[in-house]
């Protein structure tokens, strides 16, 4: 337990500690609508083809593709560019060349959406560091990443599919990802949310709007996806996190 405490809190120290001369320097790297705040996703033939609506603070990205096959790779948090978005647009490297440009969220695949998982999971860690030795250092590290994602998302509205036959898609849709047991970002979210919560309550942060985040998620997952192979089984993880 304590070897794996402190590789847990060596991983978790490099990144707060890069927090403390750059204080947005996890917040600015999360995959979001910074400067468009686009509200509503629009989806046709299961790609993000654009976004709409504006609201006052930045928003969570939706997924690129249903289909994860993609060119682009997936930087480390290290390589992210901060506030990655031009009119909508990705810096995003070439997975062969290595060469970045500025790409359409369609053409990415699952890489916003797993963005977001990977420092979404650093910021759980950091949580539970926060609940075992009290140091309001990581709440605070952890916090900040929560909040900047769950206050965008509450701005968010469902995707408009505009496919001709949208039935499929509109069924097993999610609310970031294409397809509700995709919704992987819910995990860490939860857990980030609940080893922190005492400093989020002390701090009297609005833990009604969180919940009721939360709560958009599993209502979502309940009514999307289907009782054919795995489905139901990862749509039980999805709900009894959020």
């Amino acid at each position: 337990a304590k070897g794996g405490f402190v590789k847990l809190k060596t991983e978790v120290d490099k990144y707060v500690g890069l927090t403390q001369s750059d204080e947005k320097y996890m917040t600015s790297r999360l995959a979001m609508n910074w400067e468009t705040k686009c509200v509503t996703p629009i989806v046709e033939k299961e790609k993000l083809i654009r976004c709409e609506g504006s609201a006052p603070i930045p928003t969570p990205r939706f997924a690129g593709a249903r289909d994860w096959s993609t060119k682009l790779g997936t930087p480390s948090i290290e390589e992210l560019k901060p506030f990655n978005d031009k009119g909508g647009l990705v810096w995003l490297p070439d997975r062969e060349t290595k060469e970045y440009s500025w790409v359409e969220p369609s053409k990415t695949g699952r890489v916003l959406e797993t963005i977001n998982e990977r420092i979404m999971i650093i910021a759980s860690k950091a949580a539970f560091i926060y609940y075992l030795t009290g140091d309001e250092k990581y709440a605070k590290f952890s916090t900040d990443i929560l909040l900047t994602y769950l206050e965008g998302f509450s701005y968010v509205t469902s995707p408009k599919i505009i496919d001709e036959k949208p039935e499929k898609t509109a069924k097993i849709i999610g609310v970031t990802s294409f397809e509700v047991i995709h919704e992987n970002v819910v995990i860490p979210m939860a857990l980030t949310f609940d080893f922190s919560y005492d400093y989020l309550k002390k701090n009297n942060k609005n833990i009604s709007l969180l919940h009721n985040q939360f709560k958009r998620f599993a209502d979502r997952v309940i009514e999307g996806g289907e009782r054919n192979g795995n489905w139901n089984l990862n749509q039980a993880m999805m709900i009894a996190y959020a």
